[in-house]
């Protein structure tokens, strides 16, 4: 039986992204589907996401509730690492990436210099996409990624988030 803790930091950046309208539902529920088939007893939130899959909101409740029970195991380094894949692959924008790792920031207990570090970089994002600072997104793209360079994980095998998965509302990049 595939055991969903081993995949809580994944599933908290989808429902995030859920959430704010960053990654489509059919990822999640045809890998929880190809689950369902593949394993004699599969887990009870993979037959809950396959039952919700018509629901985008009861979808993000199912995962919401799954993620808030087990709170406590994630690891925000490993968070990191995720979004860091996801940036380098093209799968999050710069904008993406940014109001991502702040609303996990805000969710999670990250430690308070990465918390801070965090809240900058969101900050940044607004002051250079709103041109009220003279710097670049490409300027702001480079920190960020040097930001995240250091959470890099060759051995990070990512379960659903491996594909592009698409996108619900906005263009990719």
């Amino acid at each position: 039986m595939k055991n969903p803790i081993l995949i809580l930091e994944e599933l908290s950046i989808l429902q995030m992204g859920l959430r704010m309208n960053f990654f489509s539902k059919e990822r999640l529920v045809e890998y929880s589907d190809q689950l369902i088939m593949r394993e004699s007893e599969p887990d009870e939130l993979f037959i809950d996401i396959s039952l919700s899959s018509h629901q985008r909101n009861k979808l993000i409740d199912v995962l919401g509730s799954f993620i808030n029970s087990n709170r406590s195991q994630v690891e925000t380094d490993k968070l990191m690492s995720i979004i860091q894949s996801l940036n380098s692959n093209g799968q999050l924008s710069l904008g993406r990436t940014t109001m991502l790792l702040y609303k996990l920031s805000h969710e999670f207990d990250f430690p308070e210099a990465m918390y801070s570090e965090i809240n900058r970089l969101d900050d940044e994002y607004y002051l250079v996409s709103n041109q009220i600072v003279n710097r670049t997104e490409d300027e702001l793209e480079i920190e960020v990624r040097q930001y995240l360079a250091p959470y890099l994980d060759e051995a990070l095998e990512l379960e659903i988030l491996k594909d592009e998965i698409g996108y619900d509302n906005a263009e990719k990049g």
